[in-house]
């Protein structure tokens, strides 16, 4: 509940676009490293709904929201219902409110698809649809993994990561596998 808590208070959490900074710089999360990760948003995404689910506390619940927000809006890959790896640093552009920012081009996406953390988003948003009780969160893991079997799949080799309409970017590691394997489970 503290950690949670204080990590959700904190500059580490972008109360402006959602989502959670990479890291902190010092050790009271007061000097964030801008880069935003989707696997570290998927992971804090776990840890807020399962803390919403025992502890029922509306601010956990609105945590993850704005997470899964956060993951649409910014690191959903253009065209492609998968999402990107992650968000480039920009600390001028994330010191600014929300009507300055809107005045400013937001920060690169890295537009890789890393097999391994959209299929760690597919588990987290089934786990989101079936806590919160949104049927969106259902569809929009279903259209992840659809894209990961479809496009990420090679049978007889596994997974690969896919990068600007490459299919066969980077042959998948392990944990590109096991993901995949347990967001199947998951489905």
């Amino acid at each position: 509940l503290a950690t949670l808590g204080q990590m959700a208070e904190s500059p580490l959490h972008d109360a402006v676009e959602g989502g959670f900074f990479r890291y902190s710089t010092t050790r009271d999360w007061r000097s964030p490293h801008t880069e935003k990760l989707l696997e570290t948003n998927v992971g804090l995404l776990r840890n807020y709904l399962e803390a919403y689910q025992v502890f029922e506390r509306p601010e956990f619940r609105q945590v993850a929201e704005n997470i899964v927000r956060y993951m649409q809006r910014h690191l959903r890959v253009t065209q492609l219902p998968a999402f990107c790896g992650s968000q480039d640093s920009d600390d001028d552009y994330y010191a600014a409110d929300l009507a300055a920012r809107m005045q400013r081009t937001p920060p690169a996406v890295d537009q890789t698809v890393y097999v391994n953390w959209n299929a760690a988003a597919v588990s987290a948003l089934f786990k989101a649809a079936a806590v919160l009780g949104d049927a969106s969160y259902r569809v929009l893991a279903e259209e992840t993994l659809g894209f990961l079997i479809e496009e990420c799949y090679d049978p007889g080799r596994g997974m690969y990561h896919y990068h600007d309409g490459n299919r066969r970017h980077i042959l998948g590691l392990l944990t590109d596998q096991a993901y995949a394997a347990r967001a199947l489970v998951h489905a």
